[in-house]
């Protein structure tokens, strides 16, 4: 885990044991990404509809850092943090629209956010506590509810604009995610990122793999076994986002398989040199690479599919994964045929070919010639 990573969870963990008593909140702190925590009002959880509270905060060397109620980019609500360049921070209600474009700002329940108190820079860190009264959450009490997050390095923003145009995060600076509601329900409907003393005892919060719990315990005494937890349980994906699904095993193994295909392409080019002959194995090496051409467009299908791509795109790529393999075989096809075209005038004797296999041509008449030889002109004839 990184440094400034380390700093801010012991500073969270810190600011929890501050409290006389705290509110459970539910924390997904990846290890080289921002903190992230949640809070449900009772009165939300009971209506399925109201306030609730998270809190991001990053280290001042983000250029932003955003949470989004989701699965994916495409459809889901996201809040963009960065700094206002005035000591406090701007956050930015935005859609997801169609996928991995920029999100924009486009209004609809989920924009109705306010920064509550605590939010600023201060210390090297950027938080931004945050309230917000209609946020589409599709439920409220589910002990896995799908979440995203993202998050990019750079100099700081310093503006007020919500509709500031932002910078596309790495491959490796998102995650998905999920929130445990049942274990995220904070005592009264205030803001639960203050040390007031007036919440109720902290119970543990959830989320899948990679996310952590904080406790009733003295927050320093459990920091670095908190830590370490999520330190533990992200690596694995870190270094394996998205695995189990259908595009990324079967992408490996066509990756796998292409190694196969250029092994058998030498081994068959180093045994044409020899022979001169295509042998069985080059035919298996010429309709296993077709093959794999297949499979390929059918990966990048699946690959448009996980990542919730916009429809128009999808239909390019289903053009496109149409056109080429058509065209192809459609080539494959008339170069065989052409193939057969030519043998078929080998052995019928017409052509150049028909006449180097000594086929007799024949001819009527007379074909009258001179043969040039010592400067004299020799008349002959040849009668066929």
């Amino acid at each position: 885990m990184k440094f400034p990573n380390i700093a801010i969870s012991f500073a969270v963990l810190s600011e929890l044991r501050d409290f006389g008593c705290v509110s459970a909140l539910a924390i997904f702190a990846p290890s080289d990404g921002p903190v992230y925590s949640l809070g449900i009002s009772p009165t939300t959880v009971s209506a399925g509809t109201g306030n609730i509270y998270f809190q991001l905060s990053a280290p001042d060397t983000y250029q932003w850092a955003a949470l989004g109620i989701g699965r994916t980019m495409a459809g889901a609500y996201m809040y963009i943090m960065y700094s206002d360049g005035k000591g406090n921070v701007t956050i930015s209600a935005r859609a997801g629209g169609q996928g991995h474009v920029e999100p924009k700002v486009t209004g609809g329940p989920g924009s109705q956010v306010q920064l509550l108190a605590g939010s600023g820079v201060a210390g090297g860190v950027m938080t931004a506590n945050i309230l917000c009264t209609k946020c589409p959450l599709p439920s409220t009490t589910s002990p896995a509810l799908p979440w995203i997050a993202a998050w990019h390095l750079g100099s700081s923003i310093d503006s007020t604009s919500t509709s500031y145009t932002i910078n596309q995060h790495d491959d490796s600076s998102y995650r998905q995610f999920t929130y445990d509601l049942t274990t995220a329900v904070i005592g009264s409907d205030g803001n639960p990122f203050l040390s007031n003393g007036t919440t109720t005892p902290m119970s543990g919060s959830g989320s899948e793999e990679h996310g952590i719990s904080a406790s009733t315990l003295n927050a320093y005494s459990v920091a670095h076994g908190t830590i370490m937890s999520v330190k533990l349980a992200v690596s694995k994906d870190y270094l394996f986002k998205n695995h189990g699904k259908t595009h990324t095993s079967s992408g490996l193994a066509l990756f796998v398989l292409l190694i196969i295909q250029a092994i058998m392409g030498l081994i068959h080019h180093l045994g044409y040199r020899k022979q001169h002959v295509r042998g069985f194995l080059g035919y298996v090496h010429i309709w296993y690479g077709r093959s794999l051409l297949i499979l390929g467009i059918i990966c990048g299908g699946l690959g448009l599919q996980l990542a919730r791509n916009a429809k128009g795109g999808e239909i390019v790529y289903g053009l496109l994964a149409g056109l080429v393999p058509m065209s192809y075989f459609t080539i494959l096809v008339l170069k065989t045929k052409g193939k057969f075209v030519d043998n078929k005038a080998i052995k019928g004797g017409s052509g150049e070919e028909g006449r180097n296999i000594g086929e007799r041509i024949p001819m009527k008449g007379r074909i009258p010639a001179t043969i040039k030889h010592s400067s004299e002109r020799v008349p002959a004839t040849i009668r066929l």
